[in-house]
């Protein structure tokens, strides 16, 4: 090799060394910049998906990664830490490098607790219930039931029957099969007055639906406690007042010179 391309492949060696040194230099002043943003609060981390993640997919800590933002380009649902994704279950597929948000993921079914599992507007309600009223002990978690009725009302020759609501929401169950003690339905309110009205008068039976069946939309339409009263008085034989009863208004009677006055 002549000495000319011996001086040439220095010049390239040092000019390389030199533009590494200068990248080197721009990254770490860059990384104390961010440091810096961060300390301050004007930068934040979120996490993004490392991998592809697919929708049902468990999310492992290898599936994570980070970027840094500003502060004010972080959206309100943005996850921030690992713990805050690992272990739970995609709700939707999750592409390379997109941001995960707390509506992305959910708790895998057998972790989330009760209240998740209660479907907005209804309340978790308790009963206690034997093998034999609950299907014979084949309800499950999520299953849909019909509640029926059987009261034992004043004035009433024998049992009353009644379909009190279809199609509730099962969401845990006390024991199984044989040994099933209770069983936690999802309710509205009108419909936990109800049912607590009926265990009072009675017991209750449940009647296991198809998933694939969507008839029936509830026994009353609209649900209401009145009109489930309704149905209670019309059992009994007792035709309900129309309306609140009308009171008269207090008056007072004065008599002057013999003629009657009304206050």
């Amino acid at each position: 090799m002549d000495k000319k391309k011996l001086i040439n492949l220095g010049i390239g060696v040092i000019l390389a060394i030199i533009a590494i040194v200068i990248i080197n230099a721009r990254l770490q002043e860059r990384e104390r910049i961010i440091q810096r943003l961060v300390q301050e609060g004007n930068v934040a981390q979120v996490l993004v998906a490392s991998r592809d993640i697919k929708k049902g997919g468990v999310i492992r800590e290898n599936m994570l990664g980070f970027i840094k933002i500003r502060s004010e380009r972080v959206k309100p649902n943005a996850l921030q830490s690992p713990e805050s994704a690992v272990g739970k279950v995609a709700r939707v597929d999750i592409l390379k490098k997109q941001e995960i948000l707390s509506t992305m993921v959910k708790l895998p079914e057998g972790s989330r607790s009760l209240s998740e599992k209660t479907p907005p507007g209804k309340k978790a309600y308790t009963i206690s219930i034997d093998k034999i009223s609950a299907v014979g002990g084949n309800i499950k978690n999520g299953d849909r039931v019909d509640v029926v009725g059987i009261m034992q009302l004043p004035q009433t020759q024998g049992q009353t029957v009644m379909t009190l609501f279809e199609g509730a929401k099962v969401l845990q169950t006390g024991g199984g099969g044989k040994n099933l003690e209770s069983i936690t339905l999802a309710l509205s309110s009108e419909q936990i007055r109800v049912l607590t009205f009926s265990l009072q008068n009675g017991k209750v039976k449940l009647v296991l639906r198809s998933p694939r069946d969507e008839t029936g939309g509830g026994a009353f339409q609209p649900f209401t406690y009145q009109t489930f009263m309704q149905k209670i008085y019309n059992a009994m034989g007792i035709q309900p007042q129309e309306g609140p009863v009308q009171q008269k208004e207090p008056y007072v009677e004065i008599y002057r010179g013999g003629i009657l006055e009304e206050q």
